[in-house]
C-alpha cells in the first residue's frame, strides 16, 4: 500500500503493518492513498483521503464493489487500461512502469549457436509450460539449443526432464539480480516470453525491455500489451500469431539472419523514453491532477480493436 501527499512527502507501507492508528494519520483531506493491486483490505477505512487503485495485472478484488469505491483506477499499459475500462465500465488511466536503460558493454554473442532464454515466474500463468513445450519441439529439429532460465515458481520441476534431452543445454539460474540477468541476455539470441495462446496475456512485460536493452530479440505471441512494450521496429520479427510460428522460426534459424535482427535491435530501438523516470513522474502528476481526463491512446486502442476483431473472425471461420 502506498500513501502519498501532494504537498509534503511520499511513504511506502506494507499492508501487513497497517493499523487503525496509522490510517488516522493519513486519512485526511488533501492526502492521496494509492492501493497497489491486492492491497485493498483497508479501503473502507479511508473516509477523507482520495483513493487510487494501481493495478499491475488481471487480479480482481473478491468484492468488485471495492473497485467502484476508488476515485481513480490506473493500469500499466494502454491494453491494460482498456481492459480495466471495459471490466469496470468507468474511465481509467495509464502509467507505464519505469525502466532505466543501461546498455551492457562487451557483448559477446555467438550467433552460430542457437540460444533462448526465459525470464520471469516459472508458472503456467506466465507461459512457462508453453516455453518448455516449444523448446522440446525445437530440440527435435536442431542439433543443439542452449536454454537459459531465470526465476522460480511452482513449475520449476519441469526443468529436470528438459536436462535429459541430449539436444538441450540447460542453464538454470533461479532468481538473480538484474545485472547478472542482463549479462546473460547479452550472450543470448532470443528471449521467449508471453507464449500463451489462450491463457492470461501480459499487461506490461518487463522481460521484453530486459531483452531489447541487451540486444536479445524478444519473441512472443501477439497478445496483451506486447505491441506497446516491444519496440515498433521489432514487430515484424518479434510478434507471432501462434506457437507454431515460433517453433518454425527457431527450427529454421540461420546465423546469417542474426545481422538483420541485430540491426533492428541496435538502430531501431526508440522506446526507452516512454519508460523513463521523467515520463513516469509526469504521467503520475497528470493522474493526480483532478482536472485531467484519462490519457487514452486512440491509435493504439484502434490497433487492439483490429487485432481482436481479426482473431474473432478467424475463430468463427474455422468452426
Amino acid at each position: 500500500m502506498k500513501f502519498c501527499s501532494l504537498f509534503s512527502r511520499s511513504v511506502q507501507i506494507d499492508e501487513r503493518y497497517v493499523d487503525e492508528k496509522l490510517i488516522k494519520i493519513y486519512d485526511s483531506v488533501g492526502s492521496i492513498v494509492i492501493f497497489v493491486t491486492r492491497a485493498t483490505n483497508y479501503l473502507k477505512s479511508f473516509k477523507s483521503a482520495k483513493t487510487i487503485y494501481w493495478s499491475h495485472n488481471f487480479y480482481l478484488p473478491p468484492n468488485k464493489s471495492e473497485i467502484h469505491a476508488f476515485d481513480k483506477i490506473v493500469g500499466v499499459s494502454t491494453f491494460h487500461q482498456l481492459w480495466l475500462t471495459l471490466k469496470f465500465r468507468r474511465p481509467c488511466y495509464r502509467v507505464y512502469n519505469t525502466y532505466n536503460i543501461e546498455k551492457p558493454t562487451n557483448i559477446l554473442r555467438d550467433y552460430n549457436k542457437l540460444s533462448v532464454a526465459f525470464v520471469g515466474s516459472l508458472n503456467k500463468s506466465k507461459g512457462f509450460h508453453d516455453f518448455i513445450d516449444i523448446v522440446n519441439e525445437v530440440a527435435k529439429c536442431v542439433d543443439s539449443v542452449t536454454v537459459k532460465i531465470f526465476g522460480d515458481g511452482n513449475s520449476a520441476h519441469l526443468i529436470k526432464p528438459l536436462t535429459k534431452n541430449s539436444s538441450v543445454i540447460v542453464e538454470y539460474y533461479g532468481r538473480r539480480d538484474k545485472k547478472f540477468i542482463h549479462k546473460q541476455l547479452s550472450t543470448t539470441i532470443f528471449l521467449l516470453y508471453g507464449l500463451s495462446e489462450s491463457g492470461p496475456s501480459e499487461t506490461f512485460g518487463l522481460s521484453f525491455l530486459d531483452a531489447q536493452m541487451c540486444g536479445c530479440l524478444p519473441i512472443t505471441i501477439n497478445r496483451g500489451a506486447c505491441i506497446e512494450i516491444v519496440d515498433a521496429s521489432l514487430h515484424a520479427y518479434s510478434l507471432k500469431h501462434n506457437q507454431s510460428q515460433i517453433i518454425d522460426l527457431l527450427c529454421n534459424y540461420k546465423p546469417e539472419n542474426a545481422e538483420e535482427y541485430s540491426t533492428a535491435l541496435v538502430d531501431g530501438y526508440t522506446a526507452s523514453s516512454k519508460f523513463s523516470d521523467s515520463n513516469f513522474k509526469k504521467t503520475w502528476g497528470d493522474v493526480l491532477d483532478s482536472r485531467n481526463w484519462p490519457n487514452y491512446d486512440l491509435s493504439l486502442a484502434m490497433r487492439y480493436f483490429v487485432r481482436e476483431f481479426r482473431k474473432f473472425t478467424i475463430k468463427k471461420l474455422n468452426r
